[in-house]
């Protein structure tokens, strides 16, 4: 089970720094210097969550000579990071960009699912993220009932 959960937190990190490098590269091309101040806030919190994301990837493989405070700030920092880029950004994929009705009900319940939606994602990301956190937390205790130091 532990293996598992390591080998989980690996892909999902992983994928998340591709994507992030690959955003990083190709998607800061595409526009001119003239940048508005959320345009340069977004990619400058995007270029620091590519460092968060390797430390991430590198504490996961490397976890019994990693500190458990190391592992915890690095995790709330990428969650800091992760959570303004998913809700508060400039182009926050929470935000709800179109509507499919001119009706005020089925927009209410439009906006209502897309919400949801959106928020059983957000939490689903965070608690696969927390899980490196309580791996080390859980491998540091099985080593201190062994009689090591880890």
């Amino acid at each position: 089970m532990y293996r598992i959960a390591r080998f989980i937190y690996m892909l999902v990190a992983v994928v998340f720094l591709v994507g992030f490098a690959a955003g990083s590269l190709w998607g800061f091309g595409a526009r001119s210097i003239p940048l508005s101040g959320e345009e340069l806030l977004e990619r400058a919190i995007t270029i620091t969550a590519l460092p968060l994301l390797a430390g991430l990837v590198f504490c996961c493989i490397k976890l019994k000579s990693c500190r458990l405070s190391i592992v915890v700030t690095l995790t709330a920092l990428w969650l800091g990071i992760y959570t303004w880029l998913y809700w508060f950004s400039f182009s926050a994929p929470a935000q709800m960009t179109e509507l499919h009705s001119l009706d005020a009900n089925e927009i209410r319940a439009e906006t209502l699912r897309h919400f949801a939606f959106v928020a059983v994602m957000y939490l689903i990301v965070v608690a696969a993220f927390s899980i490196l956190p309580v791996l080390k937390f859980l491998e540091a205790r099985r080593g201190r009932s062994y009689g090591r130091v880890s």
